[in-house]
């Protein structure tokens, strides 16, 4: 039933820009019910897929395995779409409270489905994705995880096998494995079975990609890691969250923001400092850039925790020189260099996190503690930041238009359920944005709409709207 609803829909005429998952069905009553995904053709074709997702195995029915982490991460929001179709009185709201976290990271378990079938262990379901995870945290004599594991059969055509281990290393012995890792390189890997690893070797230039049965894990760096099938990622892997690409220094955030935060600053200058904050996060050690409308001040009051210097015009290729020591990098909108080695200032900051670093914490402290600050910050674990964080700006006329449908869906005899909380959802996403005034005036006709809502959870799931105290008419576009 499921594949015949994919079948049916796929040929609805002008539906070919657009691809169908189905959840298996569910009796409801005397229904059946299945739920549809429909998600963008185009869009899941820019992303490197698998092309096959069956193999036999050693039953009757062939083993089947997501193709890529679209389809994972479709199939895993399905199911949980299919669960809340099992609680009592399914559908009476139209909120799904999912885990995303966790959507995902079952997604990223269930694309090691092939890698196993791949290392012919059909029968065989170790946690590899918790695996691969934990390996990536380890150190061997204070280096950073790095290395490749390359899953194959024992006896597959284009495996070249360098060094046979007399006894296999099984993958959940990770000290041993990170051990072994040292050992491979761009030219040799480990090599799996899905089980233990059992040698080095290498893949020839033989291997034929439509055969879609081996597949490589590389640790890039502390923490994260990534999926590949020949030289195509398939999965990033960051602190144990799957993703489809690791995130590049945000340059349209930095190009959009920058004349946010310094009025006037042009495009010479922007993309100067563009330069030197991309240098920053190339950096293979943590550093940090700070940029201040009153650099030349701020190194006079931080004279006495910093290094300052005659200023000069910063480039990127002398930022990793000046970022080799301890501290920030403080330059002027201009690029021009008043200090290195600074040690930042400021006052405890809710943004402030105890996940992230002494580098990262600083900087929160120092930008958000006055306007005309920002801060580039590189992370011992690779992580990078570009701070503050500016919500997008809006058109002022969005929210008049979002409150004027709930104010004539406040005077209507008859409320439907789906127009109020789509409004209200629409003011859920835009809550940084709203006045006192709007979030009194949204709460008050809340309160009215209630009582004539089918849906009568509201007043114990309801909460109120407050102001942001960071909000200010800078949010705004001019009309």
């Amino acid at each position: 039933m499921k594949r015949a609803v994919e079948e049916s829909l796929g040929e609805t005429p002008d539906r070919s820009e657009w691809m169908f998952f189905t959840s298996t069905p569910i009796d409801i009553e005397d229904y059946q019910v299945l739920v549809v995904l429909e998600l963008t053709r185009k869009v899941f074709n820019r992303h490197y897929h698998l092309t096959k997702n069956k193999a036999c195995g050693c039953w009757s029915e062939p083993s089947t395995f997501p193709r890529s982490l679209i389809e994972a991460t479709a199939s895993e929001f399905l199911g949980a779409c299919r669960k809340e179709l099992s609680t009592p009185d399914p559908g009476h709201c139209y909120f799904l409270t999912l885990n995303v976290d966790e959507i995902l990271r079952t997604a990223g378990k269930n694309m090691f489905g092939a890698p196993i079938l791949a290392g012919n262990r059909h029968n065989y379901f170790a946690p590899q994705f918790d695996a691969c995870s934990t390996i990536s945290t380890l150190r061997y004599e204070g280096a950073h995880c790095a290395g490749r594991i390359v899953y194959v059969s024992r006896n597959h055509p284009s495996l070249e096998l360098d060094i046979a281990l007399k006894a296999p290393v099984h993958l959940e012995q990770y000290e041993a494995v990170r051990k072994l890792l040292e050992l491979s390189s761009e030219n040799l890997a480990l090599l799996c079975d899905a089980a233990t690893i059992y040698g080095l070797g290498r893949i020839s230039h033989t291997y034929d990609e439509l055969r879609e049965d081996v597949f490589e894990v590389r640790f890039e760096r502390q923490f994260i890691w990534q999926l590949l099938h020949a030289g195509h990622p398939l999965m990033h892997v960051q602190y144990g969250k799957p993703q489809l690409i690791i995130p590049d220094f945000p340059v349209k955030r930095f190009n959009r923001d920058l004349p946010r935060i310094f009025g006037g600053i042009d495009t010479t200058d922007i993309d100067h400092l563009l330069a030197l904050a991309r240098s920053v996060a190339s950096q293979h050690h943590g550093a940090m850039l700070v940029i201040s409308d009153q650099a030349e001040k701020e190194a006079e009051r931080l004279s006495n925790q910093c290094t300052r210097v005659e200023p000069f015009e910063l480039t990127d290729d002398a930022i990793a020189h000046v970022t080799s020591i301890d501290g920030a990098v403080l330059v002027n909108p201009k690029g021009v260099c008043h200090a290195i080695g600074v040690i930042l200032d400021g006052l405890s900051d809710p943004r402030c996190t105890p996940a992230r670093g002494a580098r990262f914490n600083s900087a929160v402290r120092f930008v958000y503690q006055k306007k005309g600050r920002v801060a580039v910050v590189k992370s011992e674990d690779g992580r990078v930041s570009f701070l503050p964080e500016l919500m997008p700006m809006i058109h002022r006329s969005e929210i008049e238009e979002a409150m004027q449908r709930l104010r004539i869906l406040s005077e209507s005899p008859e409320v439907s359920d789906r127009e109020f909380f789509e409004t209200i959802g629409w003011f859920n996403e835009h809550k940084f944005y709203l006045s006192q005034r709007t979030c009194d005036e949204i709460n008050h006709l809340c309160r009215e709409i209630e009582g004539r809502l089918t849906i009568q959870k509201l007043a114990n799931e309801y909460t109120p709207f407050v102001p942001s105290p960071h909000m200010d008419e800078s949010y705004f576009f001019q009309e």
